[in-house]
């Protein structure tokens, strides 16, 4: 009775089983691409994959005209429950541990962790596969496991031992992706860790390979914990003759005026020991981007040098010099000469020196001291007092004015020959714009001081110097009548379109 109704039926179900045999192919073509659109689901497009292909396999072979034989009917079945069992992991994965752990309760347990569970789930359900559908008995693999362990593990020891490790570091978090450690003497940026070893991305843009069973028997420095702000220390040698307060009043005015470094917490610095060419000063500095440590120090480092040579402070280091005496008194004259010479020529030069006789220009030129910046730093600040005058001897130097809302608008820029100043020079007012540093610079700096003495010795030399100044300050006067003149047509051609806007738009 049941062959006929087969016999009856069959045209219905081979056109049912080419049905579902499209729409599986369907499913096999589409879902795979639809998972992959989703971040969460992405890790079940190969899974799917070989689970629809395995079924659109099955069907067909269950349902073609071709013979088949048993065994590979049974072959197909054991294909079907692998791709089964393999996506069912890859679900349970999914499940527990990036929806519920992460997701959910947002704890990532270690990826070294979760693999190792999940091979053995794998192999969990390789060995029931092979048990329940091709009768393989697993109690001789089983009897024999302890001899295969030994033999495997003396083979593989070293790689098991690097899995141990790898697994021991991730379950207590030492470091993670993205933090910066040292060990030995590497040092860089964590950038992948698995089973058997982390690679770290050096600041040289290189990867250095560190098997997890070295690390573990090694001190690791974690340079990204407990937080931010990183520490950072550095040493430096200076003369005995310099007090240590003062060094400290230059070391932290220099570190206020390196960008990158904190001021809270505020720069520490201490003596360290006194040695044979110097005192050892300790500078403790924080930062907040340990990535770029070496930049700030080197930016730290450079700024240092000319605050120390502008304050007479040189850095000493242990050598030895060669001094020629026969000559050395003539060649300190000529260096002297020369040096006095050049001042003067540029001296020479300058509109305000004009009215004063070689005798008083000599004078001056004795008085004049050199003073070098570096790039990026501000020479003059806006509204602060001072007396002092500079001339360009290198570099360039811009320009701009301040106004309340804290914009800078740049004036001009200036080079070598070039001065500013005179202003506070010569009737103490405050500086009128910001004078920043664009190059390194060198300085030929005069004070009130060099200029007192040839003033009151001939009164009328102010006169000729009113003028020059009257004639400077209003072509200063003038350039900043023309930015403000600017700025209120910007704003009041600002407020005219803002009011048609408004209008055309019905805005309240």
């Amino acid at each position: 009775m049941f062959s006929n109704l087969y016999t009856e039926y069959h045209p219905n179900i081979f056109f049912l089983a080419l049905l579902a045999f499209l729409v599986l192919s369907a499913l096999a073509l589409s879902l795979p691409r639809l998972l992959g659109r989703r971040p969460l689901l992405a890790k079940l497009k190969a899974p799917v994959s070989l689970f629809l292909f395995s079924l659109l396999l099955a069907l067909f072979l269950r349902h073609s005209s071709l013979g088949i034989s048993p065994s590979l009917w049974l072959a197909t079945k054991v294909f079907v429950l692998i791709a089964s069992a393999y996506l069912g992991v890859r679900v349970l994965e999914m499940v527990t541990v990036d929806f519920f752990l992460t997701y959910w309760k947002g704890v990532r347990p270690p990826a070294i962790l979760g693999n190792v569970v999940f091979f053995f789930l794998y192999l969990l359900s390789l060995f029931l596969v092979l048990h329940e559908v091709l009768q393989v008995n697993l109690t001789p693999i089983l009897a024999t496991s302890a001899v295969l362990t030994m033999v495997i593990g003396l083979a593989l020891q070293d790689i098991l031992g690097n899995l141990f490790s790898g697994l021991a570091l991730q379950i207590e978090k030492s470091f993670e992706v993205g933090d910066w450690v040292g060990v030995r003497d590497q040092l860089g940026k964590v950038a992948e860790m698995n089973w058997r070893s982390i690679k770290l991305q050096t600041r040289e843009d290189s990867f250095v390979i560190i098997p997890n069973g070295s690390i573990s028997k090694e001190v690791l420095i974690n340079y990204s914990r407990p937080g931010i702000p990183h520490s950072r220390v550095l040493k430096v040698g200076l003369p005995y003759q310099i007090p240590p307060g003062r060094v400290r009043e230059v070391i932290r005015e220099t570190a206020r005026d390196t960008k990158a470094i904190l001021e809270d917490p505020a720069p520490q610095v201490r003596p360290l020991q006194y040695g044979d060419f110097s005192i050892e000063y300790e500078i403790r500095v924080w930062i907040s981007d340990f990535s770029r440590f070496g930049e700030i120090e080197g930016d730290f480092l450079s700024l240092l040098w000319y605050r120390l040579d502008r304050a007479g402070i040189y850095v000493p280091f242990p050598t030895q010099h060669l001094y020629l005496h026969p000559f050395s008194q003539k060649v300190q004259t000529d260096q002297r000469f020369r040096m006095a010479e050049e001042i003067l020529q540029v001296l020479r030069r300058i509109e305000i020196f004009m009215p004063l006789n070689p005798s008083e220009l000599g004078q001056v030129a004795t008085q004049v001291r050199v003073e070098r910046f570096s790039s990026g730093e501000t020479v003059l600040s806006q509204g602060e007092p001072g007396d002092s005058f500079f001339v360009i001897k290198e570099g360039e130097v811009e320009v701009n004015l301040g106004d309340p809302e804290g914009d800078h608008r740049v004036l001009t820029h200036l080079g070598r020959g070039n001065i500013f100043g005179e202003m506070s020079l010569l009737t103490g007012e405050a500086r009128s714009a910001n004078i920043v540093a664009l190059t390194d610079c060198e300085f030929l700096v005069l004070d009130k001081k060099g200029f007192q003495d040839i003033l009151t010795a001939n009164p009328t030399i102010a006169r000729s110097l009113s003028e020059i100044l009257a004639k400077r300050k209003l072509e200063q006067d003038q350039e900043r009548a023309k930015g403000k003149q600017e700025k209120k047509m910007i704003e009041e051609s600002t407020r005219s379109i803002l009011e048609k806007i408004k209008a055309f738009f019905g805005l309240a």
